[in-house]
């Protein structure tokens, strides 16, 4: 997205069009996104790393190969609503902690609750939740 088509989202008071206009510059629709966020739960559970950091650095990694709706895997996405917490449930349980692959999933499903644009519409940011969901 262009910086002049950035500032254009942001003077946009209504969700709907909110949406539409930040897909449309970026060339997507919302199908791109929801056909594409159920491989978190395939990969977020068998991740290994005991650090969320690298364990995040390799799932974008790992998404970046398995996105193909457009160039590139855009930095925004409603993935990260979920991403956050799957991914420390997953540490901690990497870590010894009693958590199971339902919890990392439940973490998931919980996060991408949160509203596509909740960050840039909504004033809140969807994967801050991730940490309230933990």
């Amino acid at each position: 997205m262009k910086p002049e088509e950035f500032e254009e989202c942001k003077r946009i008071s209504l969700y709907e069009e909110f949406m539409q206009t930040g897909l449309k510059y970026n060339n997507l629709m919302m199908k791109d996104y929801e056909e594409f966020m159920p491989i978190l739960f395939e990969i977020v559970p068998k991740r290994e790393e005991k650090d969320p950091i690298p364990m995040y650095e390799g799932i974008i990694e790992e998404l970046r190969k398995r996105w193909a709706a457009s160039e590139q895997l855009p930095f925004h996405g409603p993935w990260h609503h979920g991403l956050v917490g799957g991914i420390l449930i997953a540490s901690l349980k990497n870590n010894g902690y009693d958590f199971s692959e339902s919890d990392i999933k439940e973490a998931l499903k919980r996060g991408l609750m949160i509203p596509a644009g909740g960050c840039g519409f909504l004033g809140i940011c969807g994967a801050g939740t991730g940490a309230g969901i933990v």
